[in-house]
């Protein structure tokens, strides 16, 4: 945790970091070979939150392509669905004018 002064406002910045130490993580023999080359090219102290926003992009790009995947698979479905909507709201539509008798 690092608190600075901010000399043109006078108040304090506080930024808090969560790391892991790179020679600890090192001291284990099982890493993949990705691993270890990510591991090893990195700083001595690994931040946290570059990891999971990495993933966190990861997750959502895969989560963008996935939903486009679906999208196009069953884009007849949709399509016919919505017909049916269509098709639905407007037989109540007729149905709710000859109750009301117009």
């Amino acid at each position: 945790m690092t608190i600075k002064r901010n000399t043109e406002t006078g108040s304090h910045d506080m930024v808090s970091t969560v790391s892991i130490d790179k020679k600890k993580l090192l001291l284990w023999e099982n890493w993949t070979k990705p691993s270890l080359s990510f591991i090893t090219a990195a700083d001595s102290e690994i931040k946290i939150s570059t990891l999971s926003t990495a993933y966190g992009e990861k997750v959502l790009a895969f989560s963008e392509w996935l939903d486009s995947e679906l999208q196009r698979h069953h884009e007849s479905d949709i399509k016919a669905f919505e017909m049916l909507q269509r098709e639905y709201a407007a037989a109540e539509q007729l149905e709710k004018l000859s109750r009301n008798g117009t």
